[in-house]
């Protein structure tokens, strides 16, 4: 009985062991777009928003808000940045939505033209022949993925030239990194991020094999724009960031997700004569897509 017990746990450990569990797969997470390619995504958005105000450790004021856009739409790419990933694409709207308080409310009809295009620098958004509304935009800078000449790309980020077996861990691009965060309102020194990508599995989806990737990241002693009059005490975040890669290295990927808290804690007087106000303000951005590509 132990023999045969034996045997069993054998055959099975060699499956466990077999060469596919070994094998080594090239990551390659940046795809060459074009114009004209053409995809149906959808994306959420969840945005977590907490602002706290205290004197000597007690809390005399506390705001909270949560947010949920989703976007479901097809997509036209229009130019691509030199990095070959694309900088200008026209949305048909499916569905747009935005859940605040417990109640969900459609922010376009189904069939709107949403055009996204970063120029000077900056990403513009037109709904029809017109500018979208400032807190649309805003909420559409992150269900909409565009990059300029200046990106890295992801594969600049977080990339590795080695092929790697599942389980494989390698450090992300803290330079790269640094690149990728800077705007006029925040900034962090490479030495100021940390992060390790990984290997976590190989994954079947629609009969292909994908790499499932994920990446953790923490920045500290950022620079950022804050409350005037306020000196800040502590700037840092957490980020995770994960995706489903063609294994195969044809096409792009089918799936991302990321989640990112930001703390910035800012100590200060309104005047003189007031105590010193502790200021702690918290976001979580967590997004999801999925990717279906269209011939």
């Amino acid at each position: 009985m132990n023999t045969r017990f034996a045997c069993v746990l054998s055959c099975l450990l060699l499956q466990i062991a077999s060469p596919a569990a070994e094998k080594r797969h090239p990551v390659r997470l940046s795809h060459a777009e074009k114009p004209g390619d053409r995809s149906e995504t959808v994306t959420t958005a969840r945005v977590d928003n907490a602002l706290t105000l205290s004197v000597q450790d007690r809390v005399f004021r506390e705001n909270k808000s949560v947010e949920i856009w989703r976007l479901h739409a097809t997509e036209v790419i229009d130019a691509v940045a030199n990095n070959r990933e694309a900088k200008a694409k026209t949305l048909t709207v499916i569905e747009l939505t935005k859940t605040a308080e417990e109640k969900t409310a459609a922010v376009l009809p189904k069939g709107a033209v949403v055009r996204a295009a970063i120029r000077d620098g900056k990403e513009v958004f037109t709904i029809g022949d017109s500018p979208a509304p400032p807190d649309t935009a805003k909420m559409l800078e992150r269900l909409i993925s565009l990059s300029d000449d200046n990106r890295p790309t992801d594969d600049q980020l977080y990339g590795t030239k080695k092929p790697r077996r599942v389980g494989d861990t390698w450090p992300i691009n803290a330079a790269k990194a640094a690149e990728a965060m800077r705007t006029p309102d925040l900034s962090v020194a490479p030495r100021g991020i940390t992060g390790t990508a990984a290997l976590k599995a190989v994954r079947q989806e629609g009969g292909r094999d994908f790499l499932d990737i994920e990446v953790t990241m923490k920045t500290r002693n950022m620079t950022v724009a804050f409350i005037p009059t306020f000196r800040v005490v502590k700037a840092e975040s957490q980020t995770r960031f994960s995706g489903l890669f063609p294994a195969d290295s044809k096409g792009g990927r089918i799936k991302d997700g990321m989640e990112t808290t930001f703390v910035v804690v800012g100590k200060g007087r309104r005047s003189p004569q007031e105590p010193e106000v502790t200021a702690e303000a918290r976001t979580t951005v967590k997004l999801t897509r999925t990717i279906k590509y269209l011939d």
